[in-house]
């Protein structure tokens, strides 16, 4: 079962040099949290707003590696990663949406204009999963314990501080999703 990937997951990309964190802003009218953790969407493909550098790349596609290796007669030569994701992320959880935009899963996908599969390594929470049967009974909700799952946020409207939004646990988060599911 897929985990919903939240921000501070994990991103590494076939022509990087090192991992990267997804970063998720707080720009929805509706947010929602796991552990504190925005949890991200199809849509949070923005090149350094979601999508921060992956070290040095090493695509001939990428024009700085292309015209660098041929510099050096034909040699590779990485240079900085500059990524340029156009696409939104493929493979989110299309029934569970937040304001309109599905939610991003850690099976899901993204690719770069310069050749690189940018994946998702570590979703940056382990509670809450996704894959809801239709009989939506308790027994196929995947937590890992609702102990263990300190809370789980989700505000709606306009950005409320943290004291005055009700932490909600991952049985009511789970309520929330089967919910959004049934629509």
């Amino acid at each position: 079962m897929a985990k919903y990937a939240c921000s501070g997951a994990k991103l590494k990309c076939s022509m990087g040099s090192r991992e990267s964190e997804l970063g998720v802003i707080p720009v929805r009218r509706s947010l929602v949290r796991i552990k504190g953790n925005l949890v991200g969407t199809i849509m949070d493909n923005k090149p350094f707003v979601n999508i921060r550098s992956f070290g040095q790349c090493q695509s001939l596609a990428n024009p700085t590696v292309a015209a660098a290796t041929a510099a050096c007669n034909g040699k590779l030569q990485k240079m900085p990663c500059i990524p340029n994701t156009t696409t939104p992320w493929i493979g989110g959880k299309m029934r569970v949406c937040i304001c309109g935009e599905p939610t991003l899963l850690d099976n899901s996908k993204l690719m770069c204009m310069w050749a690189g599969f940018i994946e998702i390594t570590d979703p940056g929470q382990d509670f809450v999963q996704e894959g809801f049967e239709p009989s939506h009974n308790a027994s196929n909700v995947s937590v890992a314990s609702e102990e263990k799952a300190e809370r789980v946020d989700v505000e709606g409207g306009e950005v409320v501080a943290p004291e005055e939004v009700k932490p909600l646990t991952v049985k009511d988060f789970v309520e929330i999703l089967k919910k959004i599911e049934d629509k």
